[in-house]
This record gives C-alpha cells, structure tokens and sequence, in this order.
C-alpha cells in the first residue's frame, strides 16, 4: 500500500516537519487536560452551591451541624463566663464547616485556574503576541525612553 503525503511531499523526507505535528500534538493534549481541569472545578463550585443552598434552604439540612455539634461534645461543651456556662459546640461546629466550605471552594477555584494558565501556556501563540506589543509599544526600548523613570530634579 502506497502511503505517501499528497498535501505536502516534502514533509516525508523532512524531519522538522514531523517534530512541529508532534509539538502541536502536545500543545493539543495540554490544552484539553487544561479544559477538563476548568470542567471539573466548575463541577465542584456547582455542588459546592447546591450544598450551600440544601443546608440554608432545607431544615433537615440542619441536621448534619448538630450531629456534628454533638460529636464535638454537644451540651458538655461550655465556656466559662461571668453569667453562667456558654454553649459552644454548635458554633464551633458552624466554624468548622464554614472553614471546610472554604477549603473546598478554595481548591475548586485552584483547579480553575490553573486549567486555565494550562489552556494559555498551551493555547497561545507567543510568537504573535510578542510582534503585537513589539507594533504596540516599539521595538525594545529602554523604560526611559518609554517614560518609565522620570527626573525629578528641578531645573532652572
């Protein structure tokens, strides 16, 4: 069976070519791992809301906080105080799970973003980037030349 190139019969005998549509293979495949990390992060800010609104909107929904609030100690957990005991494993347990909500949405946001710098670093031609700031701001000029550092000597 004949395989040749018909597009482009110098890319056989051209080995650069071969290393470009491997390099662009990459870029591809980093693109699209930078992708799903952005699907997944959205996925867990999504649950993360639904669970949000399932504790604040349901009253059985409660019910979590205080069995975590009686694992915690329950109503043997108290502070001392000049007006008698104060409960405090209900709002530490309150605490406990805001700080876990945190946590989750924090990790969440990570994956967003660093799917997104995958999608940019792997995505992006720099190359052309580079000639539009170059058509921009000029070729590479000094940051005195561009205003960057100005005198401030008074001159008479």
């Amino acid at each position: 069976m004949n395989t040749k190139n018909y597009t482009n019969p110098e890319a056989e005998s051209d080995p650069q070519a071969s290393i470009e549509i491997i390099k662009q293979a990459i870029r591809g495949i980093g693109g699209l791992v930078g992708v799903i990390a952005i699907v997944v992060g959205v996925v867990y800010v999504a649950k993360l809301m639904d669970l949000i609104f399932t504790l604040l909107s349901a009253p059985e929904g409660g019910q979590r906080v205080l069995a975590f609030a009686e694992l915690l100690g329950g109503a043997s957990l108290e502070l001392p105080s000049a007006h008698g005991p104060v409960p405090f494993a209900m709002p530490l347990a309150v605490v406990f799970y805001i700080a876990g909500l945190l946590m989750v949405g924090w990790l969440a946001l990570g994956l967003i973003i660093t799917g997104a710098k995958v999608v940019s670093y792997c995505l992006t031609d720099r190359k052309s980037i580079k000639e539009l700031l170059t058509y921009a701001f000029g070729p590479k000029a000094k940051p005195e030349e561009r205003g960057g550092k100005k005198s401030t000597a008074v001159t008479s």
